[in-house]
């Protein structure tokens, strides 16, 4: 066989991270174009014929957006950590770190920062949004915008289900399969792979946090994903376990999806998007910093009690 387990497990660090780059390109156009064509008969779709089948956001599309999104986060995500992993180690469980439950007592703590931490996140989108680039940037800046606005254009019609099967289609599509897919290849491989390469933890942890964040293409929510992608990071670091950084991604991601499901049948306000953003609220971003600290510092404690931070993760 010219494949095995753990062919590339003397590899060099950036020989890794480049080879992962080829693996998800790779990945992605092999599942997408078998989805391509999957969905030919079961949503009476062809974007061979008609590339701009999936461009175009309406009531009638969002089934098929919803169904390409799943194909996307399988492609680009799932299956590439899964080769990295088979092709980095002999055992590819352990690599990933999806061999080990994690403390049910941090996975409470750790869904509760991700839901207490919303005016931080709030606040840190709000300067986010007031960055402005140079003059010699404003092309780019241009785009920017114009991707944000594309990409809140297909969250808000992703999320405007009012029907209880539209929720849990969209926990799967927007909660259950990202924080699964994105975890395991950023915080599973690559948080792994720059942490070997820089032989840091820490710039480890941080340089796979932008690396997630600029996989978005959202680059005014830039600050507040890169935040949370370190947290995520740690989590990892601390636990041992991919499986809590997962959960609390999926808790952050399903918040939302409930939250503006309920807003979507005017159960609750909209206006928490607004919490933390101008003085008004300031106090729920203070009461925000305050619990979020205390939970992480609890969560740190209780995961490395009895534990060294190893470099290898």
């Amino acid at each position: 066989m010219f494949i095995h387990k753990g062919l590339l497990s003397k590899s060099k660090p950036i020989e890794k991270f480049f080879f992962s780059l080829f693996i998800i390109v790779v990945s992605f156009l092999f599942i997408f174009l078998a989805g391509a064509v999957l969905a030919i008969p079961f949503f009476k779709v062809n974007i061979f014929q008609n590339p701009y089948a999936i461009s175009n956001i309406s009531a009638e599309s969002i089934n098929v957006l919803k169904y390409f999104q799943v194909v996307q986060t399988i492609g680009l995500f799932i299956l590439p950590a899964f080769i990295m992993a088979f092709c980095f180690d002999t055992k590819v469980a352990k690599y990933l770190k999806i061999n080990i439950s994690p403390k049910q007592m941090s996975v409470i703590l750790a869904a509760l920062v991700m839901i207490t931490a919303v005016p931080i996140i709030n606040f840190l989108a709000e300067i986010n949004s007031r960055l402005i680039l140079p003059d010699f940037l404003s092309s780019f800046e241009e785009w920017m915008k114009k991707s944000e606005l594309n990409a809140q254009k297909i969250t808000e019609a992703f999320m405007s289900t009012t029907t209880t099967a539209g929720l849990f289609i969209n926990l799967f599509v927007i909660a259950i399969i990202p924080a699964i897919g994105e975890e395991l290849l950023f915080r599973g491989v690559f948080q792994k792979i720059f942490i070997n390469m820089t032989k840091n933890v820490h710039w480890g942890v941080i340089i796979a946090a932008i690396l997630f964040s600029a996989m978005h293409m959202q680059f005014y929510g830039f600050i507040p994903r890169m935040i949370m992608g370190v947290f995520l990071g740690y989590l990892l670091v601390w636990s041992k376990t991919i499986w809590l950084p997962i959960i609390a991604h999926f808790v952050n991601n399903s918040f939302a999806v409930i939250y503006y499901f309920f807003a979507n049948k005017n159960d609750v306000s909209k206006e928490i998007d607004n919490v933390g953003k101008n003085i008004d609220t300031m106090v729920y971003l203070i009461f925000s910093i305050l619990i979020v600290t205390y939970l992480v510092f609890v969560i740190y404690k209780q995961e490395t009690s009895h534990k060294e931070l190893r470099i290898n993760n």
